[in-house]
């Protein structure tokens, strides 16, 4: 680390970063390259209104045992004091905010001046952010100009890393600028980057989380920080923002010696329930279409570890007990694909508030919107529930875990009641894993938990990831579901991936994909039919087996247990 006192301020510079501090902004950028010129301010909005910074503020300069720290303190339109700080270390740079005062925060928009410059926002020469989230649907944008706006918020990874990694034209390195918060203080749901150009001539930017009020402050209060590293492309700057949650931010990982089941290849119904009946697929997950399913892959000499139940084997989706009517005898089945060497996951759909009381919810208004995780009658039943889905006792079903599913689908905004006063968002969704994971492992402890999060703080209630839906109409799976693994491995290194099954209504797409899967992850196939669209003969089944097959040899040949 280099720090060097210029005419008007200070200069850090490291391999990944370098800051040039000066009385109220500093810069930031990699090597010769300044991608910003930000303003120390951030504004901190409460139920009260804008939040506005006192035209003085003070600058002074302390030291840590990992590098200088540049602290500026102010006051503001709502706050008794508001202190920013400017933590350089070796590897990364962290700019906190506290404020002190009371309140409950509603947004905080970081670098955006605090109404103290004649246009909100931070100077910017960036060019370009990448994107670390998935799409979805048709859409599949990698990259966006630093003149449009973007949310990083809960989709198809749910939750994804919030993080920009910036590019900047004739720059060889990228700059990320990421959310950071303390374990349990993850109360948003989104990280925003946002552009604004009040007249021609004149463009800013400022990057924005919301807390929707749930941050209630009395005293003092450390809002969530922001991150900057650095890296040769997105993918490094992106690896990077994931080891620092590990090495300073409070995450942990459940990586261990894994079951050879976990990795496949895994069969998932669900595309077999839309080729039996597609205007209502749901009907067709059943314990008679399942065993025709397990009997077709007999026949094609097929051999998945898993066999995948889909929506929606529940009677009612809260309750998340099997519906009698069409499950006569789940614990039959799943006794009869253990005895073919088979595991059987849940479909688990996470949120849905069908069957559970007012008192187990999320409320708005007094209305049920969700499970809430914090309530006890919810987890009670949740953990009563899962042990009699997993376990193998006398009267359990003795199912193998779970593909948890709609994790984004909860219950946001301002003015939600859990049981917990204040738990929101990321934090609500994670207590909501852990209850699930917790649960699985008490009723098996080689329970699988696979799920869509894609963010450090998950790692130690994720078992495996999965690539999620595939918009068929793109034609061009393979490349889009590279791009997802991608985002997975830098968030979690090492973390098995089932690739889901992209699509089924294009052949060309399908085989490439088939062929192509056991490359990104975990084998899944989603059909045994042939479709119109997707018509599948003796010879393709013939080299899907074949896939299959050499698949498991080579993780035979890796040690037989992980990969």
């Amino acid at each position: 680390m280099n720090i060097a006192e210029t005419d008007n301020g200070y200069r850090v510079e490291t391999e990944s970063y370098r800051v040039t501090v000066h009385a109220d902004r500093f810069e930031a950028g990699v090597g010769d390259s300044v991608f910003f010129e930000l303003s120390v301010r951030s504004e901190v909005s409460t139920e009260a209104g804008p939040d506005t910074d006192e035209e003085t503020i003070a600058l002074q300069v302390e030291q840590s045992a990992d590098g200088p720290v540049f602290v500026w303190r102010t006051r503001s339109s709502l706050w008794e004091r508001k202190t920013y700080r400017l933590e350089c270390g070796e590897a990364q740079f962290l700019y906190r905010v506290q404020v002190v005062g009371a309140g409950s925060i509603r947004r905080v928009a970081y670098f955006s001046g605090a109404g103290r410059t004649a246009c909100k926002g931070s100077k910017y020469d960036a060019s370009h952010y990448a994107l670390s989230v998935a799409a979805g649907g048709g859409a599949d944008v990698r990259e966006q100009t630093t003149a449009q706006n973007a949310d990083l918020t809960l989709g198809y990874m749910a939750p994804p890393q919030f993080v920009f990694p910036f590019r900047m034209e004739g720059a060889e390195r990228r700059l990320g600028l990421g959310l950071a918060a303390r374990p349990g203080a993850y109360h948003f749901d989104r990280f925003s980057y946002r552009f604004h150009a009040p007249y021609y001539g004149l463009f800013r930017m400022y990057l924005e989380t919301d807390l929707h009020g749930y941050a209630k402050v009395d005293g003092s209060c450390e809002i969530p920080a922001i991150l900057g590293i650095g890296g040769r492309d997105e993918w490094e700057t992106l690896a990077a923002y994931g080891r620092w949650h590990y090495e300073e931010g409070g995450c942990a990982s459940a990586r261990g010696k894994e079951p050879r089941w976990w990795y496949g290849p895994f069969f998932c119904g669900w595309g077999e329930q839309n080729a039996i009946e597609r205007t209502n697929p749901f009907a067709h997950a059943t314990q008679q279409a399942y065993t025709a399913m397990s009997d077709r892959l007999d026949a094609l000499g097929l051999q998945p570890t898993v066999i995948i139940i889909d929506d929606k084997w529940q009677g009612r989706y809260g309750e998340s007990l099997p519906d009698p009517a069409k499950w006569p005898d789940l614990r039959a089945f799943a006794d009869r694909e253990h005895a073919k060497g088979r595991k059987v996951l849940l479909w688990f759909k996470t949120w849905n508030a069908e069957g559970l009381d007012a008192d187990e919810c999320v409320t708005l208004w007094s209305q049920p919107l969700g499970a809430d995780p914090t309530s006890p009658k919810y987890r009670e039943r949740m953990e009563r529930t899962i042990r009699r889905l997993l376990s193998d006792e006398a009267g359990c079903n003795n199912c193998d875990g779970f593909k948890i599913d709609f994790a984004n689908c909860m219950p946001l905004g301002a003015g939600l009641r859990t049981f917990e006063p204040g738990v929101y968002g990321v934090e609500l969704l994670k207590r909501m894993m852990t209850l699930l994971y917790d649960s699985a492992k008490a009723a098996k402890p080689d329970a699988l938990i696979n799920c869509s999060a894609c963010h450090p703080y998950f790692a130690e209630v994720t078992d495996q990831v999965r690539l999620h839906d595939y918009y068929g109409g793109m034609r061009h799976s393979v490349d889009v579901m590279k791009h997802r693994a991608a985002l997975f491995r830098a968030a979690m290194p090492g973390v098995p991936i089932d690739t889901d099954g992209a699509s089924h209504t294009n052949y060309r797409d399908t085989i490439a994909y088939m062929r192509e899967a056991p490359l990104i992850g975990v084998p899944d196939l989603y059909n045994l039919s042939s479709t119109a669209e997707a018509p599948l003969a003796a010879g393709d089944w013939a080299e899907i087996r074949a896939i299959w097959e050499r698949y498991a040899a080579s993780l035979q040949h890796q040690g037989g247990e992980g990969r």
